[in-house]
């Protein structure tokens, strides 16, 4: 009967303290005693026709963020995201989904930062695994020191590899925000009128890219030179047209012509070649070109001068066809030797648009600011390496998606997600 008593004294003891600690005067219940379960982002397994409105959701309005990529270097490392994310909302992955990782074990979330625990399992690199004192694998990719996460004398070379292993130790990182993107953004004001009136009116529409390995599909994880893996995520020009097809509900035929080390010369010399452009003028509706990332040391003048010649020999068979320009993207700002003269482009195919808009072609030629936007992300402080699928300049699934989708608003304007 004591037993019993003192068991029925201590409940009460439990209950008094909860009222106590929980309560405040008023009846109020305290915030610090509510656990608020945040709902999560509803993950993408794999790349498919169901995935394609998620994944091309912009990564600069949704608030539903989907597989931002990230690497780590160093034991207790972090990565930097691109917004803040809501608590509890975070689903940290490896980068083809086979595992998922554990907060507060394997990671913690500060802010808008994913910061590794050295005893959890997320992978990462090691400094001397990152930062080579000689050129890894062949790469020149000579590190620039002010912007390492080590110091270090004389000189080191930064991680290179191409397919599925250049991405071997890098996560995928889905969140959900309520944080507003303040970087530059596609504003989509000069979108391709007249190819879009064609996509609405005819269902239809042939479109052709012609570029380089960036282009070509160098490191989607669906391509053979993503090493075909989970996700199998196709190229930027793919997913381009597949929205295009899905949300018009058009006929969209992809082309796609690029050709991996190319420079705009090579671009020039092998348009009307008949494994490349030529033999398909007559039905490309959209010219898209995306040339510079092999030209680090040409002149303002001989870029401007190539891209105009594609340009030309396009709209002398099809007067009434559309082009996009696509600048390149921004490489691993690690390095010192690589990126040199493509900053600079974006703003030569801006002086082009106007030289073609002073003939009257208005609504034909728009530029796809793919440059602005990475150095934006970059602005963020979030590292390039974290778009880089073989770290030095050829896209991630994450950097694909980007490209799709600085291209889409470009393309289309509001109409590309307007929710």
């Amino acid at each position: 009967m004591k037993k019993i008593k003192f068991m029925w004294f201590m409940v009460l003891q439990i209950v008094a303290l909860s009222c106590f600690s929980g309560c405040k005067g008023g009846g109020e219940q305290s915030s610090s005693s509510v656990i608020v379960e945040t709902e999560k982002v509803q993950l993408v397994d794999i790349y498919n026709r169901e995935s394609l409105n998620k994944y091309m959701a912009p990564i600069w309005q949704s608030s539903d963020i989907y597989d931002e990529g990230g690497v780590v270097v160093g034991e207790t490392g972090e990565i930097q995201l691109l917004r803040t994310p809501v608590k509890n909302s975070v689903t940290v992955r490896s980068v083809h989904f086979e595992e998922t990782y554990r907060e507060g074990i394997d990671y913690i979330v500060d802010g808008n930062k994913i910061r590794r625990i050295p005893t959890g399992s997320m992978p990462y690199f090691k400094y001397d695994e990152y930062y080579f004192e000689k050129p890894y694998m062949g790469s020149q990719l000579l590190c620039e020191p002010t912007n390492a996460e080590i110091e270090y004398q004389g000189e080191r070379y930064l991680y290179y590899s191409e397919g599925a292993a250049g991405v071997k130790n890098y996560v995928m990182i889905s969140y959900k925000t309520e944080e507003t993107y303040t970087q530059f953004t596609p504003s989509g004001d000069e979108r391709a009128q007249s190819f879009m009136d064609k996509v609405k009116t005819d269902k239809k529409a042939t479109v052709m890219f012609y570029g380089d390995s960036i282009t070509h599909g160098s490191c989607a994880s669906g391509t053979v030179f993503g090493g075909e893996v989970n996700p199998y995520l196709p190229r930027w020009s793919e997913l381009v047209c597949e929205w295009l097809s899905s949300n018009y509900q058009a006929d969209i035929t992809h082309l796609n012509k690029a050709q991996g080390g190319w420079t705009t010369k090579q671009g020039v010399d092998n348009f009307m070649n008949e494994d490349r452009v030529g033999p398909h003028l007559d039905k490309i509706d959209l010219m898209v070109i995306a040339f510079g990332a092999n030209d680090p040391h040409i002149s303002d003048e001989l870029y401007k001068e190539q891209i105009k010649s594609m340009m030309d020999m396009y709209l002398q068979s099809r007067p009434d066809g559309s082009i996009m320009l696509v600048s390149p993207f921004v490489f691993n700002q690690q390095t010192s030797n690589w990126f040199i003269n493509q900053y600079r482009f974006e703003g030569l195919l801006e002086q082009l648009k106007a030289e073609y808009a002073e003939k009257g072609i208005t609504d034909k030629v728009s530029v796809a600011k793919v440059y602005s936007f990475f150095k934006g992300i970059c602005d963020t402080g979030k590292r390039s390496r974290d778009y880089l699928g073989n770290n030095i300049n050829h896209p991630n699934d994450y950097g694909v998606r980007i490209y799709a989708q600085v291209a889409l608003k470009t393309l289309c304007g509001e109409e590309f997600y307007p929710y």
